[in-house]
C-alpha cells in the first residue's frame, strides 16, 4: 500500500539565503531515510517560501517491506553427536533462535558444501507513521544552519523561531511533537493577503490550496513568475532588465506573491558611475536596474513586492523616493570622492592594516611596486605604468564610496584615477587588478592589469605563508586558495613562463621584511598553489591520473605543467598509449628490482649480441637527439607521439631477449639500456600511471 506524505515547518522569516538551500537539504535527507528503510516512492518535491519550508512524497510505501536475514550455524557433525542428538553447539543454536531440539533436524541446509543448520529470520512489517517522529527529527537536526537559534522556553534549535507544523500521511494528521509543538493539518496563507488558518484537505492539495491563498510555494515557479513579469514589463517599456542571478534568487526568497513594478528615480544620478548606481539599487533596495537598447544604464528600475497593492502607485511612489535618497547619497559620496585625488589619498594607506606581521596596506603596495617590476619582464608591461597602477591600486580602499559598497573595490579605483588623468592603462588596471575573484571569472585584459593582479596575489600567498598564518581547515580568512588558483590561471592562461621557484626566491630575498623568519620552505608554499591546480583540471574532464604524472615530476612552472599534463592527456587517447605505458612500466619494475646494482652511465655497444637490443639501441640514441631539441622547445605531443613508434621495437626485445642473464656483463649492459629507455619515457610525465595503479 501506498500514500501521499506532506511535512511543513511555518517559521518567523527565514535568511534569504537559507530558503531554497533548507527545503531542498530536507527533502533529500527525507527521502535518504525513507530509502535506508527500502521503502519505495514515486516522487519528492520540496516548497520553500520566506516563512515555509516543506516537502511532498507522493506513493510512499507505508510500511516496511519484510526483509529475510539467514543465519547459518554449525555443521551438521558439530551440531549433532554420533547418536543424531543435539549436541551443546546445537542446543546453543536451538536455544539462540528458539528452536525447539526435537525438531533441530528440519534446520539442516545445504550450502553447497556441507550440511549446517540455517534459521531464516523475517522481519516484522512496520507502519511508518510510527517512526515519523525519529525520521523527521534526524533530519531536521542535519540540515545546513550556519546559525541556530532558541526562542522561548523550548530548548531546541532551529534557524528562525517555529510557529506552526503540518504532517499528514495517506489523507490523515500524524501528530509528532517539533519545537514544542503538535504536528497537525493547519498552515497559513500570504501574511497580508490571507493571514489565516489554512487547513490543507491533502497533500496532493497542498500546493493548490495555498495558491488560493496567495502564496506560490514551490521556489522555481515563483522565481519563473518573477522573470515573466519582468519580461512583460520589458515589453511595456521597450527597456531590457539585466538580471543578477544571485539577486533573482535572493528576491524569490523575499516574497511568497510576487508583484513585479516598474519605477523611476532622477536622471541627475546618471552622472554618477554606473557600477555605483547598480551597487546601491541591488545590495540595498533589491532592485533589477533597465538598460536601452546600447547597454547604458537608465534612470528606470524594476521592483518585486510581496503584496498586490490596490493603488500600484503608491508602492511605486514610496520606492521611488527610497531609491533616489539612497542615489543621493551614492552622489554625494561620488563628488566627495572625487574632490581629492587618489595620488595625495594614499598616505591613509599607512592606517589601514593588512596582516598585523606584514604591515598596513601602504606597506602592502610597497611590495607591489618591487614584486612588478620584476614581473613586467614576464607580462611584457611598461614597468612605469606598472610601478604607478601598483601605488594606487589600494587607494579606493579609504574613500566613501567604497567603504559604503565594498563590492567596488577596484572600479571606483579606476574612475578615480581616469578623473585624475591618469592614462588609460593604469586606470583600467586598477579596476581589472582584483581579477579573477572567483572560480570561473574573467580575467584582466592588458599586461599592465595582469602584472599588478598577479603581484598583488603573489604577495597575499607569499606574504601570509611567511607570517606562518596559512589556512587550516576549512579557514582561510585571507582567501589562500582562491589567490592560488588566480595565480595559476593568470600564469597558464596568459601564457606567462615564469617558475614559481623563482619568483619565491626573489620575494624572500628583495620583498620580504628581513625581520619575519620564513616560517615555511619555498616548497612547502610551492606545493600548497599547485594543489589547486588539480581540480581545475578535472573541471575540464583531465583524469586524475593524468595529472599526478606530472605532478610526479616535482615541477615549479604552471606553465610547463600545463603543455605537459594537456601533451599526455592527447597521448593518452591514442589506442597504444596504454600499452606502451605498460612495458614502460615493467622497464620500471625490472630496474626497481635491481636497484642494487650500480650502472655505467652508457650503453656498451660492443656486447650488445641479439639483434632486437641492437636495434632497440641504434632507436635510442636517435631519439634521444630528436627529443632534447624537441623537450627544449617544450613540444611535448610530438616527443610522446615519437615514443610510440618504440612499441614494437619494445615487444619483440622483451620476446627474444633474457635481461636477467647469467653474464653478469651482459645483465648490466642490457639493464643500462632499459635505464636509458625509461629516462626517455619520464622526460616528459610518468607514464606508469596511464597503466593503471602504479606499482
Amino acid at each position: 500500500m501506498q500514500a501521499d506524505f506532506l511535512f511543513e515547518l511555518g517559521t518567523e522569516e527565514l535568511p534569504t539565503d537559507s530558503v531554497k538551500q533548507l527545503a531542498k537539504a530536507m527533502c533529500n535527507d527525507l527521502c535518504n531515510n525513507f530509502n535506508k528503510l527500502n521503502l519505495r516512492y514515486k516522487n519528492a518535491s520540496s516548497f520553500s517560501t520566506p516563512r515555509r519550508l516543506a516537502v511532498k512524497i507522493e506513493g510512499l510505501d507505508c510500511f516496511t517491506p519484510k526483509t529475510s536475514t539467514l543465519h547459518w550455524g554449525p555443521t551438521k557433525s558439530i551440531a549433532f553427536d554420533s547418536s543424531n542428538l543435539p549436541t551443546k553447539a546445537g542446543e546453543a543454536f536451538a536455544k539462540k533462535f528458539n528452536i525447539d531440539t526435537k525438531n533441530l533436524h528440519e534446520f539442516l541446509k545445504s550450502d553447497g558444501d556441507k550440511e549446517k543448520l540455517l534459521f531464516e529470520g523475517i522481519s516484522e512489517q512496520i507502519d511508518i507513521t510510527t517512526l515519523f517522529q525519529e525520521l523527521i527529527q534526524s533530519t531536521l537536526s542535519k540540515l545546513p544552519m550556519p546559525k541556530k537559534m532558541r526562542w522561548g522556553a523550548h530548548k531546541d534549535y532551529f534557524v528562525r523561531p517555529v510557529k506552526w507544523a503540518v504532517l499528514i500521511f495517506n489523507n490523515q494528521v500524524c501528530e509528532i511533537n517539533l519545537f514544542g509543538l503538535k504536528t497537525a493539518n493547519v498552515t497559513k496563507g500570504h501574511r497580508f493577503h490571507s493571514d489565516k488558518e489554512l487547513i490543507i484537505k491533502s497533500p496532493d492539495s497542498y500546493e493548490s490550496q495555498l495558491l488560493s491563498n496567495k502564496v506560490i510555494a514551490n521556489f522555481d515557479k515563483r522565481q519563473d513568475e518573477i522573470v515573466r513579469q519582468i519580461k512583460e514589463l520589458e515589453t511595456q517599456s521597450g527597456l531590457r532588465a539585466d538580471i543578477d542571478e544571485n539577486l533573482l534568487t535572493e528576491v524569490t526568497a523575499l516574497c511568497e506573491w510576487p508583484i513585479a513594478i516598474i519605477g523611476n528615480f532622477k536622471e541627475e544620478y546618471l552622472t554618477v558611475p554606473s557600477e555605483a548606481l547598480i551597487s546601491s539599487m541591488q545590495e540595498h533596495q533589491k532592485f533589477f536596474h533597465l538598460i536601452d537598447t546600447n547597454g547604458n544604464l537608465t534612470s528606470s528600475f524594476i521592483t518585486i513586492s510581496n503584496i498586490k497593492s490596490k493603488d500600484a502607485n503608491v508602492v511605486k511612489t514610496g520606492n521611488e523616493r527610497v531609491v533616489n535618497s539612497r542615489l543621493a547619497d551614492a552622489a554625494f559620496f561620488y563628488s566627495k570622492d572625487i574632490s581629492q585625488s587618489l595620488a595625495s589619498r594614499r598616505t591613509k594607506l599607512k592606517e589601514v592594516i593588512f596582516q598585523e606581521k606584514l604591515g598596513s596596506l601602504f606597506d602592502k603596495t610597497e611590495r607591489l611596486k618591487t614584486l612588478a617590476r620584476y614581473l613586467c619582464e614576464y607580462t611584457g608591461a611598461d614597468i612605469d605604468a606598472a610601478v604607478k597602477a601598483s601605488e594606487l591600486c589600494k587607494v579606493d580602499l579609504v574613500t566613501d564610496m567604497v567603504n559604503e559598497f565594498p563590492s567596488l573595490q577596484g572600479v571606483m579605483g579606476g574612475y578615480y584615477a581616469k578623473h585624475d588623468g591618469e592614462s588609460d592603462s593604469v586606470s583600467n588596471s586598477i579596476a581589472e587588478h582584483y581579477l579573477p575573484s572567483f572560480s570561473g571569472d574573467k580575467l584582466p585584459k592588458s599586461n599592465i592589469a595582469i602584472t599588478i593582479s598577479l603581484a598583488d596575489k603573489l604577495d597575499t600567498v607569499f606574504g601570509i605563508f611567511s607570517t606562518g598564518a596559512k589556512p587550516s581547515g576549512s579557514k582561510d580568512p585571507f582567501g589562500l586558495r582562491r589567490s592560488s588558483l588566480a595565480i595559476l590561471r593568470l600564469l597558464i592562461e596568459r601564457n606567462i613562463d615564469l617558475d614559481l621557484k623563482e619568483i619565491i626566491d626573489f620575494y624572500q630575498t628583495h620583498v620580504a621584511d628581513k625581520k619575519l623568519e620564513a616560517k615555511e620552505t619555498p616548497s612547502t608554499i610551492i606545493a600548497y598553489i599547485l594543489d589547486r591546480i588539480e581540480g581545475w583540471f578535472k573541471d575540464q574532464g583531465i583524469k586524475t591520473e593524468i595529472f599526478l604524472s606530472v605532478k610526479s615530476m616535482s615541477l615549479s612552472n604552471p606553465l610547463d605543467i600545463d603543455a605537459r599534463v594537456r601533451a599526455v592527456n592527447a597521448f593518452a587517447k591514442n589506442k597504444n598509449a596504454v600499452q606502451l605505458a605498460q612495458l614502460f612500466k615493467r622497464v620500471s619494475n625490472i630496474l626497481d628490482k635491481n636497484s642494487s646494482l650500480s650502472l655505467p652511465k652508457s650503453v656498451d655497444t660492443k656486447i650488445l649480441s641479439d639483434k632486437h637490443e641492437i636495434r632497440l639501441s641504434e632507436s635510442l640514441t636517435a631519439l634521444e637527439i630528436e627529443n632534447k631539441k624537441l623537450l627544449n622547445a617544450r613540444k611535448y605531443k610530438e616527443v610522446l607521439n615519437n615514443l610510440l613508434v618504440l612499441k614494437d621495437q619494445i615487444d619483440r626485445f622483451f620476446d627474444n631477449v633474457m635481461v636477467d642473464s647469467k653474464d653478469i656483463d651482459l645483465k648490466i649492459n642490457r639493464l643500462t639500456l632499459l635505464k636509458k629507455l625509461k629516462t626517455l619515457f619520464s622526460s616528459t610525465a610518468d607514464l606508469t600511471f596511464l597503466a593503471g595503479e602504479k606499482g
